[in-house]
């Protein structure tokens, strides 16, 4: 599995919640970066609908979720700088996962 080599809060102050940057090393030896934001809402909503899930992946913000995504998403080396950007979501608390690629194909 992936490992995290770091791990930044980029939390702002007027930000309602939390945001986190990570540095991954895939085991490949390639490295991804990842960005994961979680607003009150979508922590509230997690709570309010119970979803465990959702709620033992803020625990560790969303570290675990983007180790193991990050495993999954197309080489580096192949398509350049890569950056998974993950959100909680407002109306359901589920973590939503996307990469972007500097190079396309």
């Amino acid at each position: 599995m992936a490992e995290i080599v770091k791990r930044t809060d980029i939390t702002g102050r007027s930000e309602d919640g939390w945001k986190c940057v990570y540095e991954i090393k895939r085991d490949d030896g390639e490295v991804v970066t990842a960005e994961v934001r979680c607003t009150r809402m979508a922590e509230q909503t997690a709570q309010a609908q119970g979803n465990s899930k959702a709620l033992e992946s803020m625990k560790n913000y969303g570290g675990v979720d983007v180790s193991v995504y990050a495993e999954h998403v197309q080489s580096p080396s192949r398509r350049g700088r890569t950056l998974i950007k993950a959100f909680y979501d407002s109306g359901t608390g589920n973590l939503n996962l996307n990469v972007a690629h500097e190079r396309s194909l």
